[in-house]
């Protein structure tokens, strides 16, 4: 099953991530090359090719990040604060779509979040009023709760999948040796979720040429 590593303890408070409408503003921007790789990574290390296919949001993630991220020094004392602020920074405002760049040992499928909703068997316009109300609210909880996602719908569809992952995009220091990337992966949430209510912070560092993952911190509660 699923390989979580524990990466040492990481207690990251204060952090404000506001999640973005799935309706909403998609860049036309093209992902760099080793963003894909180093999603590639990620999947392959969680997974270890256990499951197929594996289902990719076909967007980005898009944050409104704050707080102390530099806590994530402490787990990892390489790591510079320019990595941080440009995960920060590319992670602001409209979304990017991803295209079928990745590089796995296994089937993969770009599933967009319409496509998403529809497996859950969840009408996202008779939702779309609760989902934009109140800054802070979590969109992917209390607006679906009359009507919650139909995981065994889900499992009918996708009996070998390993849920709906989504990623950011990646943050880099300017020597384009480290990287931060953000991303959970969706399955049987808590309640009437369509997401798990903590992220993951993966951390890379490029030795010797080769893109390596230095660690997964623990899951990161939303905070709002």
């Amino acid at each position: 099953m699923r390989n979580y590593r524990e990466s040492g303890l990481i207690a990251v408070t204060c952090i404000f991530m506001l999640l973005t409408f799935a309706d909403g503003k998609t860049e036309e921007v093209s992902l760099e090359t080793t963003e894909y790789e180093l999603m590639s990574l990620i999947i392959e290390d969680e997974y270890e090719g256990e499951f197929s296919p594996i289902l990719i949001n076909s967007e980005t993630e898009s944050w409104c990040l704050g707080g102390q991220l530099g806590i994530l020094q402490k787990t990892w004392p390489e790591l510079k604060n320019e990595t941080i602020d440009a995960l920060i920074v590319n992670n602001r405002g409209a979304t990017c779509r991803l295209e079928k760049q990745f590089r796995l040992p296994v089937e993969y499928r770009l599933l967009s979040e319409q496509e998403y909703l529809k497996v859950l068997q969840i009408d996202r316009t008779l939702n779309a009023g609760a989902a934009s109300a109140g800054a802070g609210n979590d969109q992917y909880a209390s607006p679906i709760a009359d009507a919650g996602p139909d995981w065994d719908n889900f499992d009918r569809l996708f009996p070998e999948s390993q849920g709906y992952l989504t990623f950011s995009r990646a943050g880099f220091d300017s020597e384009g040796t480290q990287a931060l990337v953000i991303f959970c992966n969706s399955y049987r949430c808590n309640g009437a979720r369509v997401r798990p209510a903590t992220r993951k912070i993966a951390c890379f560092m490029k030795r010797k040429g080769v893109w390596e993952l230095a660690g997964v911190s623990c899951s990161i509660n939303i905070m709002y």
